[in-house]
């Protein structure tokens, strides 16, 4: 089953640890980026034709 693996080695809490701080840093950066996308309705819709 999924996630089997982890109960076969005893956590290493250093990597944990640094593992979830980061993911928190990383999350609360991604926050502050701004992208502006062009809208790909028109795209979309002309694919959409075709099918």
């Amino acid at each position: 089953m999924s996630g089997d693996e982890l109960d076969l080695e005893p956590r290493i809490n250093v990597i944990n640890e640094f593992s979830s701080l980061e993911i928190d840093r990383l999350d609360k950066y991604v926050r502050t980026l701004s992208v502006e996308l062009d809208d790909p309705t028109y795209e979309l819709d002309q694919f959409l034709e075709i099918l």
